[in-house]
């Protein structure tokens, strides 16, 4: 449940995200998923896998620092404006294939794989954590097609939004860290 929310609010706005859009706008409805699912489902369970093979080397609190950390940088990604995507780049998103590699090369930029490395470290359930943070991917996706489908701008309430959500994602860390630290 971690990762699927945590990925979910964590992917709001991302790059990643953006040409999740553009892939939905520019592609037909089931190579577009198909690509965003693909994409979604590879970066979790590389992820997952990865933190489980930490997972089994390191065990302790400090796992959870580790996932406290991840939720700072996310929260940091989350407060950092959203700039807008080039046409030269939607222009790029021409086929699946392209739309494959594009997805997957800001997918290796965004936080939520490093959100569910962080939580398999941390739980040591990679299975679980893996498929919570693609359904949450997912998720953030299904969410935005309909809503911003019609333009090529986001609303100008979108930046607070993600200001709310980078205000969360610090208050979840700071607990999270200090529990980790033996505070609370």
């Amino acid at each position: 449940m971690i990762c699927l929310l945590a990925a979910a609010a964590a992917t709001l706005g991302s790059r990643w995200w953006l040409l999740a859009l553009v892939a939905q706008q520019r592609l037909g409805a089931a190579a577009a998923w198909l690509v965003i699912a693909g994409t979604a489902v590879l970066a979790a369970s590389l992820s997952a896998w990865f933190g489980f093979t930490i997972a089994q080397q390191f065990r302790g609190p400090g796992m959870l620092l580790l996932l406290g950390l991840a939720l700072v940088f996310a929260a940091a990604s989350m407060a950092w404006p959203v700039r807008p995507l080039s046409a030269k780049l939607r222009e790029s998103m021409a086929g699946p294939g392209a739309a494959a590699i594009l997805l997957g090369a800001a997918m290796l930029s965004d936080s939520a794989p490093f959100i569910i490395l962080a939580a398999t470290a941390w739980t040591g359930e990679a299975v679980l954590a893996g498929a919570g943070g693609a359904t949450g991917l997912i998720a953030a996706a299904v969410f935005a097609g309909p809503i911003f489908a019609s333009s090529d701008s986001l609303p100008t309430w979108w930046q607070p939004l993600r200001w709310a959500i980078a205000a969360l994602l610090l208050v979840i860390a700071a607990v999270t860290s200090l529990a980790a630290l033996g505070v609370l």
